[in-house]
């Protein structure tokens, strides 16, 4: 049995008999919701992203104060989305160790869609305090920051890219696959990307 949006409705049965607790919301509904009027993209796919940002939305689409989910984007890491997102249509198994032992299954099913533009020599988004970079704005992502000018994005991205590159090159690379990668999944116009290069990576 294989986690995705046909067997969490056909094989309902067979999930609860599991102990596993199901999204109760309409995974269909929130998915077209999402494509026909986007609101959050969050860039960066990984385990953080899937357990608690992803799990914050789940209980918001649930108690109906949402319509659509989260457009999961990332440039650098190609194989989450391959290996991870796309067989399981964007969902997560999220299993909870409580205090007495007992275990939690939840099937986290708020990522509505996921996009990948692979760039090599790209190793990462920074993690480090950038505000000095955006005139003292804080970002709101890992490395990422998205605003809308009209109805257009600027995104701003801070990279890590690996040493002995063409650095103008990757940038350009970036840039593209952020744009290309929004582009895609939302709909909406990107009106610029502004890539940063922060540092060097030797591995």
């Amino acid at each position: 049995m294989q986690m995705n949006a046909s067997s969490i409705v056909n094989q309902k049965a067979e999930w609860e008999k599991l102990g596993v607790k199901l999204p109760a919301f309409d995974h269909a509904a929130m998915t077209a919701a999402t494509k026909e009027h986007p609101i959050w993209v969050h860039f960066g796919a990984g385990n953080i992203f899937r357990g608690f940002i992803a799990r914050l939305q789940q209980p918001l689409l649930e108690q109906g104060l949402v319509k659509g989910g989260i457009i999961a984007a990332d440039t650098f890491d190609f194989d989450i989305m391959d290996q991870i997102y796309a067989p399981h249509d964007s969902m997560t198994l999220m299993v909870s160790l409580k205090p007495d032992g007992s275990m939690e299954r939840e099937v986290v099913a708020s990522i509505a869609s996921a996009a990948v533009q692979e760039v090599p020599d790209v190793t990462g988004l920074m993690g480090a305090n950038v505000s000095d970079f955006m005139g003292g704005k804080k970002m709101t992502a890992k490395g990422v920051r998205v605003e809308m000018d009209g109805e257009a994005f600027v995104v701003y991205v801070f990279i890590m890219v690996r040493y002995g590159c063409t650095i103008g090159e990757v940038a350009k690379k970036a840039q593209n696959a952020v744009y290309q990668a929004l582009e895609s999944t939302t709909g909406y116009p990107v009106s610029a990307v502004n890539v940063h290069v922060g540092g060097i990576s030797f591995n």
